[in-house]
């Protein structure tokens, strides 16, 4: 399955490395797919835990360490009641309001292309937001250059992490914590792709962010997660999740890439959004 990096990012450097990489063109993805998608509106906030495959509570875990996901209910963040939840699953206040994203505010940091074995169902794009404050991404949409899917993704505290995927069924996903699911209708191409995630649709709306390859990654990245840094670097995840052979962090913070990690080109988003 193919992962697309955004406007501007490059595959790493060396011989895994996909040739023909190059900038996004920003060019609107057709096909509008509102189905397939589950999840509601709710507020994702600081909570430890592990992700059920409902749409969980998102942010910096309380033993400080990496952003984890907490389970919600109902297939939504915090039940899909806007409030907010802890770590025991306990709603608390309602949700302070957000507004909504700008370009690059969201990013796509890591997104799972090519899963060992079967494709279908298992791969994964993980969304941060970058911003110093929560966003509304109840109108976000998830595209490549055929399908366009709407995703319900409620609040995202700052510094939080989203998970999308295919399913958010840990057993038969490859027990990725999937918090939102957005169907199988919408693929990343193992061979050429561009994925985009928006604030309403993806001809008219905001295009937060963007990846996009134009050839295979390569076999360092069968079953490893593409990771996306803001340097427009990318490297293959080491680090192992799950029961399905597949490498990547998937709702936790990204390990670095290493220092020489795209040096065949790769450099900084040519705009907000772009990779």
């Amino acid at each position: 399955m193919p992962s697309v990096p955004g406007a501007g990012a490059l595959p790493p450097s060396g011989p895994d490395s996909p040739p023909g990489l190059g900038s996004a063109s920003g060019a609107s993805p057709s096909g509008a797919d509102p189905g397939g998608a589950s999840g509601g509106s709710a507020s994702r906030g600081p909570s430890a835990g592990g992700g059920s495959g409902a749409a969980g509570a998102v942010g910096a875990r309380p033993d400080g360490g990496p952003a984890d996901r907490a389970a919600g209910a109902s297939g939504s963040i915090g039940g899909g009641s806007g409030a907010a939840v802890d770590a025991a699953g306990d709603q608390t206040k309602d949700a302070p309001s957000a507004r909504a994203p700008r370009a690059g505010e969201v990013v796509i940091d890591e997104l799972l292309v090519d899963p060992a074995g079967n494709d279908l169902g298992h791969e994964w794009i993980e969304l941060a937001n970058v911003a110093s404050e929560a966003l509304d991404l109840s109108a976000l949409r998830v595209a490549d250059e055929a399908t366009e899917i709407a995703v319900d993704a409620g609040v995202l505290a700052a510094g939080g992490l989203l998970v999308l995927g295919q399913s958010i069924d840990r057993a038969h996903n490859g027990d990725a914590p999937v918090d939102l699911a957005y169907g199988t209708k919408l693929s990343l191409n193992n061979g050429a792709d561009r994925i985009e995630i928006c604030a309403g649709a993806c001809a008219g709306g905001v295009v937060l962010d963007s990846v996009a390859w134009t050839a295979a990654w390569g076999d360092a990245y069968v079953g490893h997660a593409v990771v996306v840094e803001r340097t427009g670097a990318t490297c293959p995840a080491t680090e192992a999740y799950g029961s399905g052979g597949n490498f990547g962090t998937p709702g936790r913070e990204n390990q670095p890439c290493p220092a020489d990690a795209g040096a065949d080109g790769a450099g900084a988003p040519d705009a907000p959004g772009e990779h």
